[in-house]
Formats: C-alpha cells, structure tokens, sequence
C-alpha cells in the first residue's frame, strides 16, 4: 500500500503521544530542553512538520522518508545519506524533533527485531548523532535503554558504551536514574544492569568535571547552607553515620513530611557523595519498603524532594560556563574521532557480509588475575567501574599500564589530562572489545610489548596484510586505538631514497571494514636502536595480535566489497 505525507505525519504524531513521562511532572516541563514534556514536544513537531511540508514535495525525498518510517525491508548503512539528504543544516529549527525521530525508528529497528540483518556500523552511526548534539530526553531514553539492556545478547560491548555515553555526556545523572527508577515497564533486574552501566561512565565524566571544578566551591556550599567549611562538615557527629543510614534518615523525614529537617540531612548526602549512588540506595530503599509501594504518590515526594536537592547543588557547584565548556569539550573530542575513523566505502557492505560470522549468542565473561599497578591506574582515571563490565586479561593490563605511564612522565594541565583521560577511556573500550573477540596481544622475547615502526620493520613483521593494533595517539585524543593492516609495505621512500614507508589501513572492529584515511607508517631509523623503546609520548606505538580465523575471514569479505575505492584513495596520495 502507497504511503502519503499524511501517512508520515500521523505515525510520527502517533510515537510521541505513546511518550511515557511516569508522572515525573517536576523533570519534563514544557521549556526546559532538553527535559521536554510530550505535550511540548507534540507542539514542537508540528511547528517543523510545517516547513518539513515543503522539502518533502520532492519525490526522492519522499520516497526517502517513506521507506524510513516505513521500512519494508531491514535498513543498510545507506540510510545516513538519507538522513542527511532529508534534513539538510539548518532546514529545521530546534529541536529537530522530525529528525531525531526519524533516527529513533531505525534505533528502534535496527536494535530490536531486524538486529540480525544490520551491520552493527549502523547503530554507531546512528548513535554518532547524538554524541554530537543533545536530543529530547524522551525521544531518545527508550531506543538506548533497548540498546544498553540488549535483551538479546546480540549487541557488543563497544555499541553499549557508546550508548551509555551518549546519556551520560547529555543528561544529568540524576535524571536519567530517577527516570529508570519509576519506570514500570523495567523489571528490576533490568534496572540493576542500567544503574551498574552508567555508572560506570558517569564515574568518567566526573573526573572531566573534577578537573574544572574543586573542593572550594564544595566549601563555598557548605559555608551557605551549613555556615562552617565542608571539612569541618563531615567531622560533626551528627552526620558521622553510614551513608546507607544516612539515606533511611532522610527517607524517614521525608515519610513525616518533614521537608526541614530532610533538607539538611539531603544537603549533606549531595555534598558528601555522588548523586548516582544517592539514588541507588533511595531506589533499593523504596522498593523494599511496604509502605512505599511503586505507585504511592509518597514515593513520588521522595523523588520530587530529592531532585530538588540535586538540582540546587548542582547549580551551585557548577556553573554554566563550566558546563558549556566541558560538554563542548566533550563534543569537540567525539568529532575528531568520529571523522579519524569515518567508513571507507562508496554505496554499501551488505549487512549480511557483516554479520553472516558473527559469534552466536554472548560472550561469557571471564575472570582474570589483576595486576596491582593497573588497579591503581584505574583508580586514578575514575575508570574502575567500566573495566568491571567488562574484565581484560593481563597482557591487556600491560598494555594499558604502559600508556598509562605517559601521565607519570609528562607535566599535564588540566585541558591535557582531560584528553588523556578520554583518549585512556577509549583505550579500554578497544582492549575490552579484544577480550570480547577473542583477539590477544601478544608478547614475544624481542624489545618490548609496544613496538615502533622501525622495530616491527626489523623484525621482518610489516609484510602485506599484516594486522597490527595501534595504540593511537594521546595528545589532544587526536588519533583513536585501533586496528591496522598493511596494505603496501615499502611502498614510499623516506627523505634518503630508501622504501621505509608503508602504506596502512584502520580497521573497523565492528565490521572488519576500512575505516578513515589510508596513512604511512615510516619505519626509518632516526635513532641509536637503545633509544627506540616505544614510550608513545609523541606518536603512536603498536602491538603484535593474533585474530580468530573465522574473524579474519568475515574481515576480508567486507574489505575486498572497499579495495577499489581504497586503490583511489591511495592514487590520490589522501593519506595522513
């Protein structure tokens, strides 16, 4: 059956009407974006509907936004284009409601009945959006929920964390946790799982948000509501109690409707500790309580004062300016890495190439011995939490430790080790998705576990089609972890003539396909062989890995559908 514009219209309508807000009246409100309620949001859409009209008298872009909202078949990468066809810059005012509901129906798609006939590059594709600007809390939440929960073990951990990230770095944690708490539609269990993953990453963006803000403007706070210092706080006896007892003190005067006596012992809670955990324990609190049954509109005081709370702390701990400048900072980071590792193809690589030998079912975890010095390194990055999601052997921890160490031997200020924070955060991720491929680093008796370019070339290891894992480049988060392969080896001479340089890919571990620009490698021997230990404090080192051959086979499946539009590239010298 033909579709019209109509057709379009109502199945939009339709969606943000099915909205479900679970009566938190006090977060979505109808001018605070991106905290919008469904009737704003409603309204909003039909003001863009109205331009939206227009560019849609295009037969192509019809036809376009048809098959999107109404997909007859599974989507394909191709559907970026459309998106960016449909929606050119600046066609649209904000918030771009017509837009992000569109990406919500392929999330939604993609990640729930069709997640075996896309190519997992779609969903990050997709997600790729919205870690560059901030979309409504509501049309979002449910998509990345689905994503985060994969009720089907067939999500990698890769895809999850970009989506835990992708709420964490554009809402405020408290939100999203009182959000998850009330929602009916989560079993407990599922709960639990959300709560443990972003968690992990807000320990992350707090450690971004420490490097900007102190211990003064907690003692400025402490000066205003308390009238002494927050260190001479905490040593008061009364508030000398566990944090799980001080959280059924501030429940219980909340239950007598005691807002004065709750808001001092509130205070101190959002002082002391981190919102997160706060409402963790609120959650286990009330759910195990008789009295605070899941629909008691007592349960949703507790929220409501809770929020309160967070909310004045929050706006007095850190200021707008801060705000800004960490999530453009955020923002900035993500766009170099997004463009560092864009897809090399023209057309599509049919998801089923993709997926066709992709590991059935999840991969079990598995424990491994801990190497003390890593703990501590993860400690100092705040990224304990997010390696507990997902544990990595200990030539792994080797690995980390050893770039780790670049922290130790540099002076960094603040903007610099916010980068290396989020550049380490990465590196993590990629070891993490080793593990969760099977892939190992390996170690052998020559030089070190990170080589150089002139080392590998001098062990006779840079031969074509070689694969090798780079650790990126630090600075500025400029270049991401990855995956490389030799395409040409002595391809280009050096400054002297000789063929030192070889020409390499970045490799999608998602799809095994070539992703960003081909580069050089230049193995030439600048230096005395002592002095070549790889310390990668200026460029990028590399480790020797061994790849699961049903892995490699996928891989070379998807790269042959790229190597003529990669021969191009090269001709064309658009190399780094």
């Amino acid at each position: 059956m033909p579709f019209d514009i109509e057709d379009i219209h109502q199945s939009i309508l339709s969606h943000i009407k099915a909205f479900k807000t679970y009566s938190l009246d006090f977060l979505f409100t109808s001018n605070n974006h991106p905290y919008l309620d469904t009737d704003s949001i409603y309204a909003c859409f039909e003001k863009e509907w109205k331009i939206a009209k227009l560019l849609l008298g295009d037969k192509d872009r019809k036809q376009d936004l048809v098959d999107i909202i109404f997909p007859a078949k599974p989507y394909d990468l191709t559907v970026i284009q459309k998106l960016h066809d449909i929606f050119p810059n600046s066609s649209l005012p904000h918030p771009f409601i017509f837009l992000d509901m569109c990406i919500v129906k392929i999330l939604t798609e993609t990640s729930g009945k069709c997640r075996n006939h896309v190519s997992p590059q779609l969903l990050l594709e997709l997600l790729n959006f919205h870690k560059l600007r901030t979309p409504e809390f509501l049309t979002i939440i449910k998509p990345i929920i689905q994503i985060i929960l994969d009720r089907e073990k067939k999500i990698n951990h890769v895809i999850k964390s970009h989506a835990c990230e992708v709420l964490i770095n554009n809402y405020e944690i408290e939100a999203i946790f009182i959000y998850i708490s009330r929602n009916t539609n989560l079993k407990e269990k599922e709960k639990q799982v959300l709560f443990q993953s972003l968690t992990a990453f807000q320990k992350i963006y707090r450690k971004f948000l420490e490097l900007r803000v102190g211990i003064r403007e907690k003692d400025l706070i402490s000066l205003n509501w308390f009238g002494v210092s927050y260190n001479q706080l905490r040593q008061k006896g009364e508030w000398r109690d566990s944090f799980s007892n001080l959280v059924k003190r501030f429940i219980a005067y909340l239950k007598e409707r005691n807002k004065k006596e709750a808001l001092q012992i509130g205070r101190f809670l959002v002082l002391r500790f981190n919102n997160e955990d706060i409402l963790r324990v609120i959650h286990y609190e009330i759910s195990r309580d008789p009295h605070l049954s899941f629909e008691r509109p007592l349960a949703q005081f507790i929220y409501r004062q809770t929020f309160k709370i967070m909310q004045e702390f929050r706006k007095s701990y850190i200021s707008q300016k801060v705000d800004t400048e960490l999530t453009r900072a955020i923002s900035e980071t993500e766009a170099r890495t997004i463009d560092a590792m864009r897809m090399v193809t023209v057309g599509k690589v049919p998801a089923s190439v993709v997926v066709e030998r992709l590991h059935k079912g999840a991969h079990s975890r598995k424990t491994y011995p801990i190497l003390p010095e890593f703990m501590e390194k993860l400690d100092e990055f705040n990224l304990r939490a997010l390696f507990e999601l997902y544990p990595i052997p200990p030539v792994s921890q080797q690995v980390f430790n050893l770039l780790a160490n670049i922290a130790d031997n540099m002076e960094l200020d603040h903007d610099e080790f916010f980068h290396f924070i989020a550049y380490m955060e990465k590196l993590l991720i990629f070891l993490q998705r080793f593990t969760e491929m099977d892939i190992t680093v390996e170690k052998d008796s020559c030089y070190g576990l990170i080589k150089n370019p002139y080392q590998l070339n001098s062990l006779n290891l840079i031969k074509e089609g070689a694969y090798f894992a780079s650790t990126g480049l630090w600075y500025q988060n400029t270049i991401p972890p990855s995956i490389i392969r030799c395409i040409r080896p002595n391809a280009i001479p050096n400054c002297i003539g000789v063929k030192d340089r070889h020409i390499f890919s970045r490799i999608s571990l998602l799809t095994g396909g070539f992703r960003g620009s081909p580069f050089d490698l230049d193995s030439t021997n600048r230096y005395d062989w002592d002095e070549e230990d790889e310390t990668c404090l200026f460029r990028p080192g590399y480790t020797q890995i061994s790849i699961p051959q049903p892995i490699l086979e996928r891989w070379e499946e998807t790269q042959n559908i790229q190597k003529s539009v990669l021969k191009e590239l090269i001709q064309e010298k658009q190399w780094n």
